[in-house]
């Protein structure tokens, strides 16, 4: 274990209930990458946290001379720095489309479900929870046609969409079954993936580099 440790090149500093902090754990434990994870308090960010992130936000990603705290960016430097398993595709067109994509499901899923993790019992965490529970149901046909979302291989799309469908039972948000089953399948079988069951641990050390 020591030997592997002095391998160890790559840091995130992350926190247990951020959305962000998950994508990036959860690209970590798919890839088997070897890596500290540091648990931070959100609402705390301690001084060294905050010398490396001028917006003081989480998660921050560090690999050698490089630091990234836009997870977006570390998600894609993680993917083309651990090639294996690939979340992205080659070709300029097929990247630019999961881009795209990814954009939407950050900007419609992920931002509802941040508003209801932080304010989930306001006004706005009630318009959000509608936002998301409408907006799952009329894409869940999609889900009926491919194993992974609008993919025959998992990408980082569903690392951005797997920890909002993990967190709907805390959010009180159920989904209808007969027009959500396919959408409630891909949930069930990307949730019992080991890499996400990985995710899930605050503080984790992957096997591979």
């Amino acid at each position: 274990m020591s030997m592997a440790n002095s391998r160890i090149t790559l840091t995130l500093y992350a926190a247990e209930g951020d959305l962000r902090s998950h994508w990036l754990r959860l690209v970590i434990a798919e890839k088997r990458i070897a890596a500290n994870i540091v648990d931070v308090p959100v609402d705390e960010l301690p001084e060294d946290v905050l010398a490396l992130n001028p917006y003081g936000t989480l998660p921050v990603l560090v690999d050698r001379d490089v630091c990234l705290y836009d997870p977006r960016v570390a998600m894609e430097y993680l993917d083309e720095r651990f090639p294996q398993p690939p979340l992205m595709p080659v070709a300029p067109g097929e990247k630019a489309k999961l881009r795209q994509l990814a954009n939407r499901v950050e900007r419609e899923w992920c931002g509802a479900a941040e508003i209801m993790l932080t304010r989930g019992k306001s006004t706005e965490g009630a318009t959000a929870r509608k936002h998301l529970r409408d907006s799952l149901i009329a894409v869940s046909p999609v889900f009926n046609e491919l194993p992974f979302f609008m993919s025959q291989e998992m990408t980082l799309v569903d690392c951005l969409l797997a920890p909002v469908l993990w967190h709907l039972p805390r959010f009180a948000l159920d989904l209808p079954e007969k027009p959500c089953r396919g959408l409630l399948k891909y949930r069930s079988r990307i949730l019992s993936r080991p890499s996400f069951q990985q995710s899930l641990k605050v503080t984790a050390l992957g096997s591979g580099a």
